[in-house]
């Protein structure tokens, strides 16, 4: 996706566009790390933040022991998060894929939006997240075959396999003109009325 299109950057190196975006967001507020209050008295801490619009890396957000509840915590606070870094999905990585397809789910249901760099497409993203099913077509079985050809960063699983399209789709929808124009028309409703 080109950035004239939105805020999905392909490409780790295009973290200095990224923080220019945010810097152009946040306007003439200073960004400062801020703690907010998400569930039950836990508190996240938020690198940057200002304007409503949050600052994290990837690693910060998704490699934590972080779930929905805090996603809707931070998004209470924030209307705009900028995500730093995020990498290709594996069984490497796992467990972060689950807390990013949450991230996008919690998002796209406040109707936040999303600056990132990410290391590729939302679709090559996952590229090497398949159900059973899609793992069986992938490499089938023989008895002369041995596993010793299987791609080992190949995640077999099928919540996460299933959830990959839902998240694709989101990520390409938020970064749509139209869902940018409509989180510009949220913000205007939200903002005081002057009389």
């Amino acid at each position: 996706m080109q950035a004239e299109k939105g805020y999905y950057f392909v490409e780790m190196k295009n973290t200095g566009l990224l923080k220019e975006k945010f810097h152009q967001l946040i306007g003439s507020e200073k960004p400062d790390p801020q703690v907010v209050e998400v569930v039950m008295g836990r508190k996240l801490e938020i690198p940057l933040a200002a304007n409503g619009c949050a600052y994290f890396h990837f690693d910060d957000l998704c490699d934590r022991p972080l779930g929905a509840a805090d996603y809707f915590g931070l998004f209470k606070n924030f209307h705009t998060l900028a995500l730093e870094g995020i990498p290709k999905f594996g069984i490497h990585n796992r467990t972060a894929a689950y807390r990013f397809v949450t991230l996008v789910d919690v998002m796209y249901e406040n109707k936040a939006r999303l600056l990132c760099t990410a290391e590729a497409s939302p679709v090559e993203l996952f590229e090497r997240i398949v159900t059973v099913a899609d793992a069986q077509k992938i490499y089938p079985r023989s008895s002369s075959r041995s596993q010793k050809t299987d791609d080992i960063d190949l995640c077999v699983d099928n919540e996460l396999g299933f959830a990959k399209e839902r998240t694709i789709s989101r990520l390409t929808e938020m970064n749509s003109r139209e869902y940018m124009e409509q989180h510009e028309a949220n913000l205007q409703d939200k903002s005081p009325q002057t009389v």
